[in-house]
This record gives structure tokens, sequence and C-alpha cells, in this order.
């Protein structure tokens, strides 16, 4: 039976464009900051993908999963430690990704906010396929990535951004609190969602997600016509945050994907425009950026 599979993008994730119909969506490797990166608020992230346990095929030449949690909705959720390798889905549909100008650099509506457009104009740094680290595409081996997902097919949105109050809220980009911002107020997205269109090619079965590692991972079909909602996020493992003192100062981290980044202060943060102080625990999303 087909089905639509979601996948879910969240935390420190960047997506990169390698060419118009690619998308690469890079988990930065944040998982042992050293004591210089702690003191700059680059704290520990986790990536992983996530599977719901009833969509998950037990099958024992598949690979099995890292452990079991609990998910909001009551249901079980399976989770996959993702280290050095590449994930790929395939899909018989060609890649869509929303795009349409936006009037301003905050989107005003749940329409405009889908295009990813305003989260290429995010940061002033000179984020560009030019300036990656040559390991970000390549060899998973050694590098900043600590693994990849490969999006050739399905309908790429952003799905929603940082709001307070039922406001779109923005942020500048300076180096510490009171320094002047450089750039424009911007948004900035939380969360990218992916929509894949999935033929089963057995009964109650769908296709496999590949893994460079050389062991997939078979998503069984949904026994009616509801989605298969998958994650795949870099989550972090810190206290809570406060946007108002700067969103994440693990935003630092996203520089470590240039051939030649910055030192630690020198790296601009986004802290946000004066709407009143909003909170994020550690489960909450963070900042996306994308590289054209």
């Amino acid at each position: 039976m087909a089905f639509m599979a979601r996948i879910i993008f969240t935390d420190l994730c960047a997506l990169v464009r390698p060419s118009p119909q690619e998308l690469d969506v890079l988990l930065v490797d944040a998982r042992l900051p050293t004591p210089e990166q702690e003191a700059a608020g680059m704290h520990r992230h986790e990536p992983l993908l996530g599977v719901p346990i009833k969509h998950l095929s037990l099958d024992p030449a598949n690979r099995p999963p890292d452990r079991l949690v609990p998910e909001l909705g009551g249901d079980t959720l399976a989770l996959f430690e993702l280290s050095r390798e590449e994930l790929g889905i395939s899909t018989p549909s060609l890649m869509d990704v929303v795009s349409y100008p936006l009037p301003l650099a905050t989107p005003r509506s749940l329409l405009e906010e889908e295009t990813l457009d305003w989260i290429a104009k995010v940061s002033p740094s000179p984020f560009s396929l030019a300036t990656l680290h040559s390991a970000c595409l390549g060899n998973l081996s050694t590098g900043p990535v600590i693994s990849r997902v490969k999006i050739t097919g399905g309908r790429v949105t952003c799905k929603r951004v940082i709001r307070a109050d039922g406001q779109y809220r923005q942020f500048e980009f300076r180096s510490a609190p009171g320094v002047p911002p450089v750039g424009t107020r911007r948004a900035l997205g939380d969360l990218v969602q992916v929509e894949l269109a999935m033929p089963s090619t057995e009964e109650n079965n769908g296709p496999q997600i590949t893994s460079s590692s050389g062991i997939g991972i078979s998503i069984l079909s949904p026994a009616d016509d509801s989605p298969v909602n998958l994650l795949v996020g870099n989550l972090g493992l810190d206290s809570q945050i406060s946007l108002s003192e700067g969103v994440a100062t693990h935003f630092r981290w996203f520089y470590e994907l240039l051939q030649s980044p910055p030192s630690l202060m020198e790296r601009l943060i986004p802290f946000a425009s004066p709407l009143g102080p909003l909170t994020v625990r550690p489960t909450s999303p963070c900042p996306m950026i994308m590289v054209e």
C-alpha cells in the first residue's frame, strides 16, 4: 500500500543544495565540545533517527534500534544513533523545494513560512558551497559533519518559525549583548519537513532507509491513510536556554562547517529582538541555516 512519509529535521542541522534536485541535511558534529567550546555556549548534541516502533520492521536482517523511548502521542519511538554515515531515502518523485520571494525577512503567514528562501538569508556569515569544509559533502569518516541525509525527491517545506504570543519572532546577529547588530532583523526556522510519497513494494511493507554503513531500516506501511512521521534530529542536551540572551549560543557550532571558521568569540549569533522573554527547553529546536 502506498503511503506518505514525513521526515522532520530539527535542531543543529544545516540544509545544503549541491544541485537543484538535491538537498543534503548536514548534522554538525557537536557530540564532544572542548572546554573552550563549552565556555562559549557550544553544548553537546546527539544525532538521532527516530521511527515509531509500530512502523518499524523488526526483521533480523535489518538494523535494530539502539534504544526505545516513549513518544508524546503515547506510542514508542525507536531511536537509531547516527555516526559517520549517510542516510538515503528513495522516492519516485522529483524534489520540490517550496520557493517564492517574500516581501519581508520575516514570514507573516502560515503560507509564507513554508518557503525556505528566508532561511538562506538568515546568517550574515559566508555560508556558501564555496566556503564549506571539503568533508561536508564528501567522505564522512572525518570532518565537521557527523551524519548526512540526502534528499532527492519529495516536497520540502519549513513548517514553523519561532513565535512569541502569536507573533513571528525576529532576531539580530551580534557578537555579544549590547553590541550593535550586523545586518537586518531576521526570522529563524526551527523545523523543516520533507513529505515523501512512498510506494510500497510489498503488501504492508514500505521501502528501506539505506545507510552507508550497509545495514538498512525498513518502514512498514500504516494500516490506514495516516502519514508515517520520522524524525532526524541533532538534539541538544543542555539546560534551558533563554532566547532573550541569544538564540542558543550553540549557533556557533554552524561555523565549524566552514573551511576557515572564525575564532569562537568572533562568531556572530542571533539575539532576540525586544518582544519579551521566551524560553526554549532542551527538546526545543535550534535555528537552521541554508547553504546555496
